[in-house]
């Protein structure tokens, strides 16, 4: 498709996991004004040969998503802030369910539901009608902490977090040194609303 993010493989990097993701609905199209709705799996990937590092990953950074419209004629933008003044918190990421440590070709996944359509809520953001097409892809992303090492080896880790607990890693605020590791583009999934 024109103009819409392709997956693209990473460059093998030693210094470096290589992540990409996968993307799968359960289908094609979608009933309007129904209580149908679409089941999204994102499911990311270390690509690595059998005998490199196994990996910890900040996961939540990996799959945060926002929602963009390609035309915005009305200059209307959502946005969603907060402001908290609790202190940040230290948490150890060896269990937490935040962190996900991986074996060289090992995954995880999370899926995302979008409808039912009569909600409204989530198809307002697309001004999606019955007779449209819905286009979702990942945008290429950054992970904000990973090191690596397995769950055992990192039983004392501990970074910070907003007090909110599910908030981006603090500290170290550079990632310990280590270079940026990013998901690319995939996708893209086509939903017909019918």
């Amino acid at each position: 498709m024109d103009g819409q993010p392709q997956p693209a493989a990473p460059a093998a990097s030693p210094d470096r996991p290589i992540l990409r993701m996968e993307l799968e609905a359960n289908k094609d199209t979608l009933v309007g004004n129904s209580e149908d709705s679409v089941v999204v799996t994102k499911r990311v990937i270390y690509d690595a040969a059998a005998n490199s590092r196994p990996v910890v990953l900040h996961r939540l950074s990996a799959m945060w998503y926002r929602w963009e419209r390609i035309e915005d004629d009305d200059g209307c933008h959502m946005s969603l802030s907060m402001i908290l003044e609790n202190p940040d918190v230290e948490i150890h990421i060896a269990g937490h369910t935040d962190f996900v440590f991986l074996q060289p070709g090992e995954s995880w996944t999370e899926t995302d539901k979008f409808g039912p359509f009569s909600d409204g809520y989530m198809w307002d953001l697309f001004d999606a009608v019955p007779g449209d097409m819905v286009t979702l892809t990942h945008r290429d992303g950054r992970v904000d902490w990973w090191d690596w090492g397995t769950e055992a080896e990192h039983q004392n880790t501990v970074v910070t977090v907003p007090n909110w607990i599910r908030g981006l890693v603090q500290k170290p605020e550079d990632n310990g040194g280590r270079p940026k590791v990013t998901i690319p583009a995939a996708g893209p999934i086509q939903i017909r609303i019918v």
